[in-house]
């Protein structure tokens, strides 16, 4: 809620984001300073100490030249492969639900105690059956704990390394909420993130913590906030951040705080500490720009954060480092594109992905790494074919980065997931799509390693079912 941490927290962080921005530290950012606008074309920016590698031949994906024609152009070959071969993902398992009966069940999961009260929080019935991918996460055990909705509830699903169901249960958040992200804290306890529609223009979050059984997940604590927003742009919840202390952070964008009558969003951290809100801090204030998105962060060592405000229309996103419960912003940078999705890879190094569709005849796929409190040691920028929702990122402990998109096959017209590969310093390693028919939703694939760190495991819902499925990287030499 709104209490006494907010006006002390936010005159801290805008002071210390106006100091930075002002004292010499370089030239002066500003958070709506001009980035150059993307374009349907495919260029690589690598820094000096950042050497790239190519080839002549490969499989289709990313190009670093700076002339290329509106199609996606070759890859060069995998680094991981001879020369002559290509990479070949295979399939090592594979793991479907069942699909929904066409009614919802009769009774539906118990409620767990303490439900605030909200009439109208029940799912409509007549509504057909849907399901939407919410996230996946990977255990230390190396089981796949998967969320997604189903008849507007929310589900939690785990598969073993092997591919084999261990349990799918409801996962009720006590009001109409689907679950935003999910994360392990550091002694091995689920938070679950929660986000739903209330009365008027309240936006609801829901935090439970849980503890993740064989058999099934129990819930240890339960707590409930409010977001707020305007009639026309609602407030919105962001990244799930565990801190090394037990502290949660959830980043936020509220609208609608002023009687300004230029519309703007506020952008908060607020921690919460064994399901009790300790803090909130205003992180930033914007002019609200279309369409509004989710706040995205990470965190990184000790009690570090690094999460991302957009840019204003025609320019790139930026990345700001901060130091949780002080909030002091060490370092601000900006980017050329949008970030949909941010990860922290070796030494802190952050990996930021995301998809303009400013022109949605050709979308550009934008890919940056920044060393902590650094600009980027290199982006990416390549023009992309039909693709829809956020993409998927994951960075194995090389550096190497993979992303996982919904697009639309070339060769038969039907949904399929296209897989790019990066190396450490930004350099294209390989590309595959996958035959997989993920539906449209906002997130519509998850990505994670698997327990040996270089597997991958894809989810996505499938004509109505989740899917799971892991890939072995090996090589095809034809």
């Amino acid at each position: 809620m709104h209490g006494d941490p907010r006006p002390a927290g936010s005159a801290a962080c805008v002071g210390a984001l106006g100091l930075w921005l002002l004292c010499g530290c370089g030239s002066t950012v500003s958070l709506d300073a001009t980035v150059p606008a993307a374009t349907g074309s495919s260029t690589t920016s690598v820094s000096a100490d950042a050497p790239t590698s190519t080839g002549d031949t490969g499989t289709t994906g990313i190009d670093a030249s700076p002339d290329i024609p509106a199609e996606p152009p070759d890859l060069p070959p995998s680094t991981a492969c001879p020369a002559e071969c290509v990479v070949e993902l295979s399939l090592v398992w594979a793991w479907e639900d069942e699909p929904l009966p066409d009614e919802p069940p009769d009774e539906p999961p118990d409620e767990p105690p303490d439900e605030p009260p909200d009439p109208d929080d029940s799912p409509d019935p007549d509504d057909p059956p849907e399901r939407r991918l919410s996230a996946m996460l990977r255990t230390p055990d190396g089981s796949l704990v998967i969320a997604d909705s189903r008849y507007g509830a929310p589900w939690l699903t785990r598969v073993d390394p092997d591919g084999e169901l261990m349990w799918s249960v409801p996962f009720d958040l006590a009001c109409n909420c689907e679950i935003v992200d999910m994360t392990l804290t550091p002694w091995g306890s689920l938070v679950v993130l929660g986000e739903g529609a209330f009365s008027g223009s309240i936006t609801g979050l829901a935090l439970f913590g849980a503890t993740l059984g064989r058999d099934d997940v129990g819930v240890e604590w339960i707590l409930w906030d409010v977001v707020y927003g305007g009639a026309d742009r609602r407030g919105r919840v962001g990244s799930l951040i565990p801190l090394a202390d037990g502290t949660i952070a959830v980043l936020v964008a509220e609208s609608g705080l002023d009687v300004d009558v230029l519309e703007k969003d506020w952008f908060e951290v607020r921690y919460y500490v064994g399901g009790v809100q300790e803090s909130l801090w205003l992180l930033d204030t914007q002019l609200a720009i279309e369409p509004p998105r989710r706040p995205r962060g990470t965190g990184l060592q000790g009690t570090e954060l690094a999460w991302t405000l957009p840019g204003t229309a025609g320019t790139g996103d930026y990345v700001a480092w901060v130091t949780a419960w002080a909030d002091v912003v060490v370092a601000i940078e900006p980017l050329p594109g949008p970030v949909d999705a941010i990860v922290a890879g070796p030494d802190a190094t952050l990996v930021a992905v995301g998809v303009d569709r400013a022109e949605p005849a050709a979308t550009v796929l934008h890919a940056a790494a920044l060393p902590y409190a650094q600009s980027p040691a290199w982006t990416i920028a390549d023009a992309l074919g039909p693709s829809t929702g956020t993409p998927a990122l994951v960075i194995d402990a090389d550096g190497s980065s993979t992303v996982a998109l919904r697009t639309i096959s070339e060769d038969s017209g039907e949904p399929a997931v296209l897989l790019l590969r990066l190396g450490p310093d930004g350099s294209p390693e390989w590309s595959s799509t996958l035959p997989l028919a993920a539906s449209d939703a906002e997130a519509p694939v998850a990505l994670a390693l698997a327990d040996d760190g270089e597997d991958l495991v894809l989810a996505a819902i499938v004509d109505e079912r989740l899917h799971v499925e892991r890939r072995e990287q090996g090589c095809r030499c034809d």
